[in-house]
């Protein structure tokens, strides 16, 4: 069964309303993280990736793709559309509040 049209409506205008909210607060919890690691471990080293070097990245993370929707079943490769969906999505966000800054 399906919600009907205009409380579909409304959770997506509350999930949009909330996703700048939601990607501010988990960059503060990001860094507060990152604080506390760096804290506890001083010698922590990060690596930041280049756009070619997530390219890569990603690239080789492929298989995995196919070995969740073998382990899933049949849904796993729709949640997983799902999930890239939102990622990109994410993606576009995170780059956007990159160049206004």
């Amino acid at each position: 069964a399906t919600l009907p049209a205009h409380k579909q409506q409304l959770i997506t205008d509350v999930i949009t309303e909330l996703n700048s909210y939601i990607f501010a607060v988990q960059e503060i919890f990001n860094a507060e993280r990152l604080k506390t690691m760096q804290a506890k471990k001083p010698a922590l080293q990060l690596r930041y990736l280049s756009t070619e070097e997530r390219a890569a990245f990603r690239e080789a993370s492929l298989p995995v793709r196919q070995l969740y929707i073998d382990m899933v079943g049949p849904q796993g490769k729709e949640l997983l559309a799902i999930l890239l969906e939102e990622v990109v999505k994410a993606e576009r966000v995170y780059a956007g509040s990159q160049n206004t800054n």
